[in-house]
């Protein structure tokens, strides 16, 4: 227990670590909208000119890769509110991104191509998970409530999200364990250099972070994985009392995770090593496994049911369906022995599944069934009176067209007349 006291020791006060601040050099607001999915990092995408080249805007990425990347202990930035909304230090351990488009051509990652300008806008990565919801009152994004659904349960569809990519990283508890002491630095080679600088993987899911601790992120089918190897010297002094310090990093090198049951490049399956191991909890697997639910068919959409029902929203034949204690205009009672079931007419919906004609005429816009509770009046509108026989507009209606012109000339003789007195 001693030595382990003082190796922990040993890494806290090493002369070898690095700040995760000192990365980009363009301050915390920065770093934390990098990792909301913003900054001229995600959003700008190389123009036929050359302009905005992500290598080039990027640089500093590679030369903090190559230097102190592999030699430097970078510690985890657990002050971003986008990384750790809850501030608690990543309540699993474990931590990944999740990208949804493409800018960088040339790199044999994503679809983005050239000429830039018509062949890199709105591409994809390369797609390897599947968006189930987003819950964004748990979100690191800057977004206050609300939910994102990316399946259609109703007819048992999944991946309707397009391409997305998805790559994370765990570690154990155990301050003295390499995982643990280096998950700073596995961070910024997932999402600043390995994705990003390499790969040319940028921008967030709706109402989602882009990287974040693993309980704050999308839900998700899977991810992929780098785990941390490391070569490093601990040197003990005695005067009086031991000392140690971390005095050298020798190599840090980032690898594709060795997960249990041969399945490599997995989060989760490396989540299940590490509990193997004894470096984790079965407790913090189970809570893994509600972000990441499993690539199996049918289990995206089961934990969208799961997360709906939790919201108080269930499903009926045929339709969505909602609990609640009070009947709005659009809900019609569909079983009188369940009071509190209702089934919801999604008008845009019926109209979406009318359309799908096969080359046939479109239907007729959906009727909203609203509009038979609208409030009735009590009182009979009132009409407008029918002008009188003798009204000059309705005598006109009945002259000929010789009959109003002397009409007219008399009227304007006698303007005349009536002018001619006014001027004496």
């Amino acid at each position: 227990d001693k030595v382990k006291q003082l190796c922990r020791s040993a890494v806290s006060d090493t002369s070898e670590g690095f700040d995760f601040s000192d990365i980009t050099k363009k301050g915390e607001q920065f770093d934390n909208e990098y990792y909301e999915g913003g900054t001229y990092f995600n959003y700008e995408i190389e123009n036929d000119s050359g302009d905005h080249r992500l290598k080039n805007d990027a640089s500093r990425i590679n030369r903090i890769y190559q230097d102190e990347a592999q030699s430097r202990v970078i510690d985890l930035p657990l002050y971003l509110n986008a990384f750790d909304p809850d501030q608690d230090g990543c309540e699993i351990d474990a931590a990944f991104c999740c990208w949804v488009q493409d800018r960088q051509a040339g790199d044999n990652n994503g679809n983005c191509g050239t000429p830039y300008e018509s062949q890199c806008i709105d591409r994809d990565p390369g797609d390897n998970a599947n968006f189930c919801y987003t819950d964004h009152t748990r979100s690191g994004a800057d977004v206050q409530g609300g939910f994102s659904i990316f399946g259609n349960v109703l007819n048992n569809q999944e991946n309707i999200e397009g391409a997305i990519h998805c790559h994370g990283f765990a570690w154990g508890p155990d301050e003295n364990d390499v995982s643990n002491i280096y998950k700073g630095n596995n961070l910024f080679y997932v999402s600043l250099y390995d994705h990003m600088h390499q790969r040319g993987y940028v921008r967030n899911a709706p109402g989602s972070a882009m990287c974040g601790c693993a309980e704050n992120m999308a839900v998700v089918t899977r991810a992929d994985c780098t785990e941390i190897e490391a070569d490093q010297t601990y040197t003990f002094n005695y005067s009086g009392s031991f000392q140690s310090v971390l005095s050298k990093v020798k190599k840090v090198r980032f690898n594709a995770c060795q997960g249990a049951n041969n399945r490599n490049n997995d989060l989760e399956a490396y989540y299940k090593r590490l509990v193997n191991e004894g470096k984790q909890t079965q407790a913090n697997l189970e809570k893994l496994q509600k972000t990441l639910v499993g690539a199996e068919a049918g289990k995206c959409n089961q934990a969208i049911v799961n997360f709906m029902a939790s919201k108080g929203i269930s499903r009926s034949n045929g339709a969505n369906s909602i609990s609640e204690n009070t009947i709005t205009p659009d809900m019609i009672i569909v079983d009188e022995s369940e009071p509190k079931i209702f089934e919801v007419v999604d008008n845009d919906y019926e109209w979406e599944k009318a359309s799908n004609t096969a080359g046939k005429s479109m239907p007729l816009v959906a009727y909203d069934v609203t509009e038979d509770f609208a409030e009735k009046g009590t009182e009979e509108e009132e009409k407008p009176e029918k002008p009188s026989k003798d009204d000059d507009d309705e005598q006109s209606v009945t002259m000929t067209d010789e009959e109003a012109e002397l009409v007219f000339q008399a009227e304007e003789a006698a303007a005349a007349e009536n002018y001619s007195e006014d001027e004496v």
